[in-house]
């Protein structure tokens, strides 16, 4: 069973937020019932889990600190070990403790409940792998979809995007750029 270590600006840590902090973030919304549904270990897990791809979205972590290139700012204390990029220098609150950016917790969360939804009910036609491979059109039983950039990395629920997307500095790879495998335009799934 996973263990979540989540002290603002610890050395250990491996979540942006607590399981009780997830288990409120979700109370009172509609979601809350599904999310409460799953056990506690696949919360933790999912927590963990996504902390960790939300942590990447910052670029390669440095060698000697916490801090990725692609997010602002610079860990609190840098010092002092900290696992994560978060807190920041300055991300504290009235009493002058470290808090994580609200935003960066709700992307977490929104995460988390994306990856748990996924793993539950698989998508039919996985979309995100059919972009990978460069598709843009696909067609079966009458239906057809077309596929643009949306700006999304691949992999990161549109959800977490919008609360995170503020502290991305620049463009993130989200596909295969020019001078990777042509890939086919159109692909028709069989029955």
């Amino acid at each position: 069973m996973p263990t979540i270590t989540c002290t603002p600006g610890g050395e250990t840590d491996n979540s942006y937020i607590t399981l009780a902090g997830a288990d409120t973030y979700f109370a009172d919304s509609l979601r809350e019932r599904t999310w409460l549904n799953w056990s506690q270990d696949e919360r933790e897990r999912a927590l963990i889990q996504a902390t960790g791809e939300i942590e990447n979205l910052g670029g390669a972590k440095a060698v000697d600190s916490p801090a990725r290139p692609l997010f602002p700012g610079s860990p609190d204390d840098l010092a002092m070990p900290q696992a994560l990029h978060f807190p920041r220098a300055g991300d504290r609150d009235s009493t002058n403790a470290l808090v994580i950016p609200p935003s960066v917790l709700s992307a977490v969360c929104e995460q988390a409940f994306w990856l748990l939804e996924r793993a539950m009910n698989a998508p039919l036609v996985d979309r995100a792998q059919l972009q990978v491979e460069g598709v843009r059109q696909i067609s079966m039983d009458g239906l057809s979809e077309a596929y643009t950039h949306s700006g999304i990395p691949l992999g990161i629920a549109p959800t977490a995007w919008v609360r995170i997307r503020p502290y991305v500095q620049q463009a993130y790879r989200t596909r295969v750029g020019p001078g990777g495998a042509r890939q086919p335009d159109f692909r028709t799934v069989p029955d």
